[in-house]
């Protein structure tokens, strides 16, 4: 929640690499984990980040991150959380 409160939504994830860190392998994993955590409030922060954040475009992350992030967002959503249905349709349609 703290870094979606920073995240500018007008701007590019490029133009803020304070968000992203030093290490990109370290904030993949914490995107991750953060996605797969057992609290639907984190699941939800997580997903509203790589909604906002990270678009299947982006030249930010190599092709191993973004399926990394892809497959434990995924996951999640196929749960079966009604909840988090919506973020399915937002993020991969």
């Amino acid at each position: 929640m703290y870094i979606l409160s920073r995240f500018d939504r007008k701007l590019l994830i490029e133009n803020q690499s304070h968000i992203m860190g030093n290490n990109i392998d370290t904030m993949v994993t914490a995107i991750c984990a953060c996605v797969q955590d057992s609290m639907v409030l984190v699941q939800r922060s997580g997903l509203d980040l790589l909604q906002v954040g990270f678009p299947m475009h982006s030249t930010q992350l190599s092709k191993s991150d973004m399926i990394r992030l892809i497959t434990a967002s995924l996951v999640t959503i196929l749960r079966r959380d009604m909840s988090l249905n919506r973020y399915y349709n937002l993020i991969y349609l």
